[in-house]
C-alpha cells in the first residue's frame, strides 16, 4: 500500500451526517454535551461511540465525550470497521491532517509510524477515502479536545486472529508511549433495521454482555449473530487491547436506538455510549 504521507483528508459527510457550518455544528455538539446526563469524569483508556447522523447518534455519543473531557488526551486512536472498502488486515490513513468544518486536526506521526510497522496494519487511504465511521468523530474530539492529534485506523475484517493482533498493537502501543496520554476510540452501532421492542431486546444483551466484560462471550455473540455491531471488529480490538493493559472495566453510560432520539420506531438502530478503563 501507500508508503509517502499524503495531503489533508478533506471531510466527506459533512453537511450529510452532520452541519457543515462551523458555528452551528460547534453549537450543536456544546449543546449535546452539555444536555449529556452524566456525572462520570474519568481517565478513560477508551470509549466506545455510534457513527449515525448526529440527529440520531449524537445526542447518545456525547455521553462519552463527556466523561473525557477533563483529561488533557494528547492523542486519539479511532477505531472503525470499513463501510465501504475491503480489505484484509487494518488500514491506516496517510494523511498530514484530518479536517472538518472547524479545522483541521493534525496526525499524531509518532503512533502512525509505531502502527504502520506492525503485522497486519498497513498505510491505505483509499480505504479510508468515503468513509464516515472515523470523519464523524473528529468533531466532537475538536470541540472537547481542541489540541488533540488523531490517528485513524480502519479494519478490514471480523477475522478472530487479525483482531487479536491488532489489539495486541494497540496495548503495545498505549505501554510503550505511556509518556502520551491516548485514548482509544471505538466507532461502531449496533443492532441495524429492526423494530424497536427488537432492537432493544438484542441491544440490551450486547450491554449487559459489555458490563460483564468476557471477551469470549462478545466473540461468539458478535459471532452467531446474539449481538450485532457493524463495529464489532473494532469493539473488540478495544476490549483485548484495554485487557492487555489492565483496563477491564466497562462503564455504559447510555444506550439507546434512533427510535428514541429521532422517534421513528418501526426500523431502528441502536447506540451506545461507553468507557474503558481500570476504574
Amino acid at each position: 500500500m501507500e508508503d509517502s504521507r499524503g495531503k489533508e483528508r478533506p471531510p466527506v459527510v459533512a453537511g450529510m451526517f452532520y452541519p457543515d457550518s462551523p458555528d452551528v455544528l460547534r453549537n450543536d455538539i456544546t449543546r449535546y454535551v452539555s444536555h449529556a446526563d452524566t456525572a462520570l469524569r474519568t481517565e478513560a483508556f477508551g470509549i466506545i461511540v455510534p457513527h449515525a447522523g448526529y440527529i440520531y447518534s449524537a445526542p447518545v455519543a456525547a455521553y462519552a465525550y463527556k466523561a473525557v473531557s477533563a483529561i488533557a488526551y494528547d492523542t486519539a486512536v479511532i477505531i472503525g470497521r470499513s463501510h465501504h472498502a475491503a480489505f484484509h488486515g487494518a488500514a491506516l490513513d496517510n494523511a498530514s491532517a484530518y479536517r472538518t468544518p472547524l479545522g483541521a486536526s493534525a496526525i499524531d506521526d509518532e503512533i502512525y509510524a509505531f502502527l504502520k510497522t506492525r503485522d497486519f496494519i498497513v498505510s491505505h487511504q483509499a480505504a479510508h477515502r468515503e468513509e464516515h465511521a472515523i470523519e464523524v468523530q473528529i468533531p466532537f474530539l475538536q470541540v472537547t479536545h481542541p489540541a488533540l492529534r488523531v490517528v485513524s485506523l480502519l479494519l478490514g475484517t471480523e477475522e478472530t486472529d487479525i483482531v487479536k493482533t491488532v489489539g495486541g498493537h494497540i496495548a503495545d502501543l498505549v505501554m510503550t508511549l505511556h509518556t502520551k496520554r491516548i485514548l482509544i476510540v471505538c466507532s461502531t452501532d449496533l443492532s441495524h433495521y429492526h423494530d424497536y421492542k427488537t432492537a432493544q431486546h438484542i441491544d440490551d444483551a450486547c450491554r449487559k454482555a459489555l458490563i460483564r466484560g468476557d471477551i469470549a462471550e462478545l466473540e461468539r455473540g458478535f459471532s452467531n449473530g446474539e449481538f450485532e455491531a457493524c463495529g464489532s471488529a473494532a469493539v473488540m480490538t478495544l476490549l483485548i487491547a484495554a485487557a492487555r493493559a489492565g483496563a477491564k472495566k466497562t462503564t455504559v453510560l447510555d444506550a439507546r436506538s434512533s427510535g428514541d432520539t429521532a422517534g421513528d420506531k418501526s426500523r431502528v438502530v441502536g447506540y451506545l455510549s461507553a468507557v474503558v478503563g481500570k476504574s
